[in-house]
């Protein structure tokens, strides 16, 4: 609100014995330009006028006449007149201006009275701008949602122009999304605040969709897409929740577990889950029927990776040599074939193809342990282990690699766009057109041409004149 002080003067009457002279009042403006300054298209604002009678004469303001010199957008209510200004009065008056286009724009206020100049001209200008806002990140992607689960993520809203805004409301063209917010929402100039964005689901299904956020009929601002449950099109940390290099589209079947994913070794201790997302669980472990037997090492199978040896099984041998003389402890009771030496009483003889009877850590069907050993006597060493290079891409675990069933995953890979950690690093796509690098919200994909400036993206506002393309837009800049 902007205020215009006229002053009213008037010389006094002088008395003597024989005659008065009266000087009529003179009313002057000052100063003689209101400047109502910057208002958003759509707004309106009135300008006051302060009138003040400091002495001498009355005088009455009759009349007024209002022209607008630039635009049409500037109005004074004559009905506030004829105003007496008695000696020592004051009273305020106002002009209405409400801009419905962009501009500056200027009036002249001519007011009539009865003073000694009897027309006082007052300029009125203004500026009326386009509320310029803006909304960081223009992507929400929520990642995976199960039915009946909800998700939050939060907006910035910035107000990156000259005048104060209000955010009326939050519009979704899909369901199942809502603002926390109470609205309307204040954003002075120069300010910014977060917006609370949920999601809750129904069915679990892939949704794509935009957010308009509403700032009134004169204020631009770009829409933001939401998308939920599409990780092979979506941001790639959205679905690595756990950060531990697996999305949930290259096959993690826990993305709230870091231990848990394609890369990862079938826990030996039997934890009862899918370590590695294979669909079997604790598979090589003392709890698994690893060869379909019907038995574990847990319920008593010396040999699990037999599906002939188990208690089950009737040894039927005596002193006299028989079919099942064989070397091995087929009904896992602990004794070996007649006249069969089991060495290390792993329940194997040499006979019984026992690489080294002198090491009970050594027979078929042993687990194999990162050891530089031939556990299970298959001729190969620590195969499956974190000593063993299982995917032929010159590193293991114990080297670091993140995925040995994966060869292209491994320390010193060069990262490609796959939704996969390929180097290792606990980042996914990094580098790369998929992957948001500077944080402002945007990747390559996503239409930033610069991924290594947050100042530069498809949500940022041009600065004329400077030879820097901010919005990614060929036709508003540099």
């Amino acid at each position: 609100m902007r205020r215009l002080v006229l002053l009213l003067g008037a010389l006094g009457a002088c008395k003597n014995d024989t005659q008065i002279a009266v000087i009529e009042g003179e009313l002057a403006a000052s100063p003689d330009l209101v400047d109502v300054g910057d208002l958003v298209v759509g707004d309106q604002t009135d300008a006051t006028i302060h009138l003040v009678h400091t002495s001498g004469q009355a005088l009455t303001v009759l009349s007024s006449e209002l022209q607008n010199l630039e635009g049409d957008f500037f109005s004074f209510d004559d009905a506030q007149l004829p105003i007496d200004l008695p000696i020592d009065g004051a009273i305020d008056l106002h002009a209405r201006y409400a801009p419905t286009a962009p501009g500056w724009h200027r009036a002249r206020l001519t007011l009539v009275n009865n003073g000694y100049q009897t027309q006082v001209g007052i300029d009125v200008r203004a500026h009326a701008v386009l509320g310029v806002a803006n909304v960081y990140p223009r992507l929400l992607d929520f990642g995976e949602v199960d039915a009946g689960q909800d998700h939050s993520l939060a907006l910035t809203v910035v107000n990156e122009g000259s005048s104060p805004l209000t955010v009326l409301g939050a519009n979704f063209d899909v369901a199942g999304f809502h603002a926390e917010d109470a609205f309307p929402l204040d954003l002075p100039v120069g300010e910014s605040f977060d917006l609370t964005v949920v999601y809750a689901s129904d069915a679990g299904d892939g949704v794509h969709g935009a957010l308009t956020l509403d700032l009134g009929a004169y204020v631009s601002i770009a829409d933001v897409t939401v998308v939920v449950n599409d990780c092979e099109n979506g941001v790639p940390s959205a679905y690595d929740v756990d950060k531990d290099g697996f999305t949930s589209c290259t096959g993690d079947c826990d993305d709230g577990d870091h231990d848990v994913n394609p890369g990862a070794i079938e826990g030996n201790f039997g934890d009862g889950v899918d370590d590695d997302c294979d669909g079997k669980i604790d598979q090589g472990t003392d709890r698994y029927d690893d060869d379909g037997d019907g038995t574990t090492e847990q319920t008593g199978d010396c040999n699990d990776a037999d599906p002939a040896v188990n208690t089950a099984v009737v040894e039927d041998c005596d002193n006299a040599k028989g079919a099942c003389e064989n070397g091995i402890d087929d009904n896992c009771d602990g004794q070996i074939d007649y006249g069969s030496a089991d060495g290390d009483f792993d329940g194997y003889a040499e006979g019984g193809s026992d690489c080294d009877d002198a090491d009970a850590t050594r027979h078929p069907g042993a687990p194999e342990l990162p050891d530089g050993k031939d556990n299970d006597c298959d001729g190969l060493v620590d195969e499956g282990t974190t000593n063993s290079d299982d995917d032929g891409d010159g590193k293991t675990e114990a080297q670091g690699d993140c995925d040995d069933t994966d060869p292209a995953v491994a320390p010193g890979k060069a990262e490609v766009p796959d939704f996969k950690d390929n180097n290792c690093d606990a980042r996914i796509d990094e580098g790369t057109p998929n992957a948001d690098d500077d944080g402002d919200g945007f990747s390559e994909v996503g239409g930033d041409c610069n991924d290594a400036s947050n100042a530069i993206s498809p949500g940022r506002r041009e600065i004329a004149g400077n030879g820097v393309d901010e919005d990614c837009d060929p036709l508003t800049g540099p």
